[in-house]
């Protein structure tokens, strides 16, 4: 009877440590937090006078002791401060010999242990039974939990194999205790990102509705960020828009196909006060909870394409400057005009100066018009052909054409490019020409 009812206590102490272990983790948030706690628990409830928790330091590849507690009534500096101080390595000492097997391990004497650097001092201060377990978490040993009493105790497998599940236990709260503290550190990097960031954050959920938007987004729409919380994202576009967005949100939630790039794209978004915004943006996706989000990120373009049209207009002005002073009539005495084309020379670029080349002899009634392409570009065939037939023009309504700044070079590209020099005059630069037509006209005269 009596070894029925110490049979009986033992299990009920055993579930009151169980108890005492989750109740702790459960009110804890880190494991700093719990330790005390837990080692305090394990030693009250099974009769241990000293415990202590050993971290793994992963880099350094040793245990570090890293909590301690004990009851009142044990005075075991010496033993406490070594085990503070002194690190183990794998396989060393009863926390090193846990870390090594992944097992829990019980020595009825530790005094009597030649694997046990502690010893001394576990002598000195009358230590003698230990028991230690893993702390695991993944198949991975993340520290080890080791507890002391001054008597001679046998091995206890039931304990072994409770503290066993324990050990489990605790991993999976350093776990996921890890992965929360590190969730919290993402978001808060993010945060502090995204509200010093110039461009518009904005979240939604699958129903497109608003969950997360930054300082940057009452910037660019106008509203503020407690008017767009829980609001439906369609309040940032143009009416035109909405229908559109929450089919192709639908579609993408069902089928998981894109219909337009997530990797930028230019878009009219909507001012509060009514007016459209040109909008850039970024989409990515992301799960929580087993729920589906989206994030944009949102640039406003406008002083950029402002930009970009202000440049197109210069460039525009700039391509009309410079047809406009590049195809002047120039008249270097009577009767005789000169017309330098400078710049690439394409069909439209010839046809408008054979019309002002025609206009003008008309008007003037000059005998002979000089077209000098020493600056020209030829681009293709069909200026080479409008050429032709400008010189061809000028001769039926009685003036002289002559080709000026044909060089060795010039004249390869344009025999090239089909250029029959029959009956056209040609010479190598202007001043040549204005040379022979002084001449010329000195022996006329004379």
């Amino acid at each position: 009877m009596s070894n029925h009812l110490d049979q009986r206590k033992r299990a009920e102490l055993r579930l009151q440590t169980q108890y005492a272990v989750t109740r702790t983790l459960a009110d804890s948030t880190r494991l700093r937090e719990a330790a005390p706690e837990i080692l305090r628990a394990v030693c009250e409830s099974l009769g241990w006078e000293f415990g202590a928790l050993w971290r793994v330091d992963a880099e350094a590849l040793v245990l570090r002791c890293v909590e301690t507690w004990h009851v009142p009534t044990l005075v075991a500096p010496e033993f406490e401060e070594f085990s503070r101080a002194q690190p183990l390595a794998r396989g060393v000492g009863l926390p090193g010999r846990v870390w090594e097997s992944g097992e829990p391990t019980w020595l009825t004497d530790v005094t009597l242990n030649g694997n046990f650097p502690r010893m001394p001092f576990a002598k000195k201060e009358g230590l003698h039974a230990a028991f230690a377990f893993p702390i695991f978490a993944q198949g991975e040993t993340l520290g080890v939990m080791e507890f002391y009493t001054t008597e001679l105790r046998e091995p206890d497998e039931d304990v072994l194999n409770m503290m066993g599940g324990v050990g489990g236990q605790i991993g999976q709260f350093i776990v996921r205790k890890f992965a929360e503290e590190a969730r919290r550190e993402s978001e808060e990097r993010f945060r502090t990102l995204a509200e010093t960031a110039s461009d518009a954050i904005i979240s939604i959920d699958a129903e497109s509705r608003i969950t997360y938007v930054n300082r940057a987004g009452e910037n660019i729409f106008g509203y503020t960020i407690e008017e767009m919380m829980g609001a439906d994202m369609t309040m940032l576009m143009p009416d035109y828009l909405r229908r559109l967005h929450h089919a192709g949100l639908g579609r993408y939630v069902e089928t998981g196909e894109k219909h337009i790039n997530w990797d930028g794209v230019e878009l009219p978004g909507l001012h509060k006060d009514g007016h459209e915004i040109p909008v850039e943006i970024s989409f990515s996706e992301y799960m929580r909870g087993g729920k589906r989000y989206f994030t944009g990120i949102i640039r406003d373009i406008t002083e950029r394409k402002r930009a970009a049209e202000e440049l197109e207009r210069f460039s525009r002005e700039r391509e009309q400057m410079l047809e406009e002073v590049s195809t002047p009539l120039v008249p270097v005495w009577r009767g005789v005009l000169v017309m330098p084309l400078i710049g690439s020379l394409d069909t439209a670029r010839m046809q408008r100066a054979t019309d002002a080349a025609l206009g003008e002899v008309t008007r003037t009634g000059a005998r002979v018009c000089i077209i000098d392409i020493t600056g020209a570009r030829i681009i293709d065939s069909h200026a080479v052909s409008n050429l032709s037939r400008l010189v061809s023009s000028l001769r039926l309504i009685g003036a002289e054409a002559i080709v000026t700044g044909v060089t060795a070079h010039a004249a390869q590209t344009l025999v090239g490019l089909g250029v029959d020099f029959t009956g056209m005059r040609t010479n190598r630069t202007l001043a040549e020409a204005l040379a022979e037509i002084i001449k010329t006209n000195g022996n006329h005269k004379s």
